[in-house]
This record gives C-alpha cells, sequence and structure tokens, in this order.
C-alpha cells in the first residue's frame, strides 16, 4: 500500500465522498489513488452496512478519512447526502469506491471548478478497465422515450440525439457542455447543493441524471472534462444484488417521469414497463437451464418482478413505487 501523506492544518481544496458497499478490495485502490495525487484532500467514506470489514479495515489503513457507518444499506444518494452534510472543501467530488483516479485527474477537475464560471457540475473520461471509454456522458436530457426504447432494442433510434458516444466527443482537453455527467464521478462546486438541493434520495439509479437535470433547470452548465480521466471498475459495489439493482432502475426511471414531466407521462412509462416486463421475465425463465450462473439469473428474474409489481396500479400490487 502507498504511504499517506501526513495530516495538515490546511483547508482542504476538495471533499470526496466514496460510499461503499462490500467492496472493501477495490476500495482500497480507490483511495490509494486519491492519496497518491498529492492534492490537500478532505476524504469521507459513508459504508453502508458492508458487515464485511470494511469499517474496520478503513479504521485501521486509513485513520485520515472520515467514516460514516451506516447501520443498513441505505441506498447511493441518501449515503452521499450524509457525506455532503459534513464536507469542507468550495468543490466536491462524489466517486464511487470502484474506480481510480488517474494523475492528473484531481487537479485538472480541481483548476476547472475553481475557474471564473461558478457554480457549475463537471464529469471527467471515465474509461473502462480494458481501456476503452465508458458511457458516462449524454448530450442532453433523455426523455421518457429513451427508456421505453431501451426495453424494445430501439434504443439508437429513441435517443439518438440523448446519447452521446464519447468517443464522439471532443477528445481534447476543452471542456464540452453537455446533458448530464455519470455519478461514478461527479464534481461540481458546493454551491450548488445550495441552490438545488442534495440528491433526490427517492431515486437509486438516476440520481446523477435528475441532479443534472435540476442544475440546467436552474441555470447551472453541465460540463464533460476529457481532461481529467478516471477508471471504472463499472458495478463493483452494486454487482452482488442483481435483485435490487434491477428494481431500483425501473423504480427510478418512473420516478424521474412523474417528478420532472407530469401523471400521464409516469403513467404511460408504467404501462409500458408493465407490458415489456414480462417478456424479459420469461427470457429469464428460458434462460435458466442453460445458465452456468443459475443464482444469478434468479437473483435477476426476481429484480424484474419486483419491477414489474411495482408497475402495477397500488389496489394490485399492494405498494407503490
Amino acid at each position: 500500500m502507498n504511504p499517506h501523506p501526513p495530516a495538515s492544518d490546511n483547508a482542504p481544496r476538495l471533499s470526496v465522498i466514496v460510499v461503499s458497499y462490500k467492496c472493501l478490495e477495490v476500495l482500497r485502490e480507490c483511495l490509494d489513488s486519491l492519496f497518491d495525487t498529492g492534492e490537500q484532500l478532505q476524504i469521507v467514506v459513508v459504508d453502508n452496512a458492508s458487515g464485511d470489514g470494511t469499517s474496520e479495515a478503513l479504521r485501521h489503513e486509513y485513520p485520515e478519512v472520515t467514516l460514516i457507518e451506516n447501520r443498513e444499506n441505505v441506498g447511493f444518494p441518501a449515503a452521499n447526502n450524509q457525506g455532503l452534510e459534513i464536507v469542507e472543501a468550495d468543490s466536491v467530488l462524489l466517486l464511487n469506491p470502484d474506480t481510480i483516479v488517474t494523475e492528473g485527474a484531481v487537479q485538472t477537475l480541481l483548476a476547472f471548478l475553481e475557474g471564473d464560471v461558478r457554480p457549475k457540475i463537471a464529469g471527467p473520461m471515465i474509461f473502462n478497465t480494458d481501456g476503452s471509454l465508458q458511457d458516462s456522458v449524454h448530450r442532453t436530457i433523455p426523455r421518457p422515450l429513451r427508456f421505453v426504447g431501451e426495453q424494445i432494442g430501439i434504443l439508437r433510434i429513441a435517443s439518438y440525439a440523448e446519447s452521446a458516444d464519447p468517443s464522439e466527443l471532443p477528445v481534447e482537453r476543452a471542456p464540452a457542455l453537455v446533458g448530464w455527467v455519470s455519478g461514478a464521478a461527479l464534481a461540481f462546486n458546493r454551491d450548488v447543493i445550495a441552490l438545488i438541493g442534495n440528491l433526490d434520495e427517492r431515486m437509486f439509479w438516476a440520481e446523477d441524471l435528475d441532479f443534472c437535470y435540476r442544475a440546467q433547470t436552474a441555470g447551472i452548465p453541465v460540463y464533460y472534462l476529457p481532461g481529467a480521466r478516471i477508471i471504472h471498475h463499472c458495478g463493483e459495489s452494486g454487482k452482488k444484488n442483481y435483485r435490487r439493482m434491477i428494481g431500483a432502475q425501473y423504480s427510478s426511471r418512473v420516478q424521474f417521469a412523474k417528478k420532472h414531466f407530469g401523471r400521464l407521462t409516469e403513467l404511460t412509462l408504467r404501462a409500458a414497463f408493465g407490458i415489456m416486463l414480462p417478456v424479459k421475465m420469461g427470457i429469464r425463465v428460458i434462460q435458466l437451464p442453460l445458465s452456468a450462473s443459475r443464482a444469478e439469473k434468479l437473483d435477476r428474474l426476481a429484480g424484474y418482478w419486483d419491477a414489474w409489481m411495482s408497475c402495477l396500479p397500488r389496489r394490485l400490487a399492494g405498494r407503490r413505487v
């Protein structure tokens, strides 16, 4: 493990919030990469009741880190909001635990956030571990049609003007205005929170989309910053609970549609999901005997079932999203 810099009385330039859940090994890599930057950082780790020794390891190996221990998994948005309550720096970075900050990334983000135009949001260029670009930036805010297109395999048609292949955006170091950026590495001035509020805790999966949408509505620009580069293991912290992940994906999309596009759009999206999800479940059932990862397929099937139930009228489902 790389040695950590000594504690300093100097005020941090950047507050970094990392939410962890059963991902100690990749979390160590993430924290080491942050300490390697040499910047004065406030690092806050919010552990969502991992129960695997994460908290104990952090206290022993990373005493410089501010640790918040939850007794239950409160979800990604709520845990980040806990961290936001104690940030000290004027610039904030929400960072997934399964990321690695490359050399110069923090400095590039800070230089941009501390520039003349404030407040603003910025997302770095994000790479997969194999070096390929990750789908982490979008030209515009997606309309609910995109969510439907995802389910019937016409995503490229339904959202051609909304999604962006990062390779099609500027690869130079100049920032570009975009619609929204991934919450895997989401940087912003702390003033953004004062203007639009914290992450919406009702959205376990679309909190980054909602955050950027609210920011743009308030006149706060969102930028893609290719000069800052992050490596993302992609899903390491969430892959162990497919049922919850899939259920959250669908319920968050419905919640986003209701919140920003109205009741009629919400009902339309519920109806579309209500028709499409049984098809997905049927496919999963057919695949079960052929699958080597039967437990994973069953977990995914349960997630689709939960999502379908959440789309039904309350009197049938007995609960709401």
